[in-house]
C-alpha cells in the first residue's frame, strides 16, 4: 500500500444527531471527494443520507478515517464497525463485496480496448502532456 494512499473504514457523521454512515475504501482520499460531490450535487445513492445532508447542511458533516487496514481486511473491519455501532443511516447491515470474476474482468477490458479502436470511447486526459 503506498503511503499516501490509506485504505480503511470510514465514517460520515451528522454532529447535530450524532447519526452516522460506515464505510470501507481502498483509497480514502477518493473516497472522501465522491462522498462530497454526491451529497452537494444531491445525487448521493443513499436517500437517508442524502435527505439528512439537504436537511441539516454540509457544515452538520464530518466525513473522517476511524481505521486504517489492509485492503483484504476491509470487509471484515466494516462488518464489525457496522455490528458494533449500528449506523442508522446504512442502508443495509450486511456488507456485500459485487468483485468482478476473472472472466468478467477480462470481457470489460477487451470491451473497452475496442470502444477505442471505434472511437466509441474517448480518452479522458486529465493533466495535460
Amino acid at each position: 500500500m503506498k503511503s499516501s494512499i490509506l485504505a480503511g473504514i470510514y465514517q460520515i457523521k451528522n454532529i447535530v444527531n450524532n447519526k452516522i454512515y460506515i464505510g470501507s475504501t481502498r483509497n480514502f482520499k477518493k473516497r472522501y471527494y465522491r462522498h462530497t460531490y454526491l451529497l452537494r450535487s444531491g445525487i448521493h445513492q443513499n436517500r437517508y443520507l442524502q435527505n439528512a445532508y439537504n436537511k441539516y447542511g454540509e457544515d452538520n458533516f464530518i466525513i473522517e478515517l476511524i481505521e486504517i487496514c489492509k485492503e483484504d481486511e476491509l470487509t471484515i473491519r466494516e462488518q464489525y464497525y457496522i455490528d458494533s455501532l449500528n449506523p442508522e443511516y446504512n442502508i443495509t447491515k450486511e456488507v456485500i463485496r459485487n468483485t468482478p470474476s476473472k472472466e468478467s474482468r477480462e470481457l470489460m477490458s477487451k470491451s473497452r480496448i475496442n470502444g477505442f479502436k471505434e472511437g466509441k470511447i474517448i480518452p479522458y486526459q486529465d493533466k495535460p502532456i
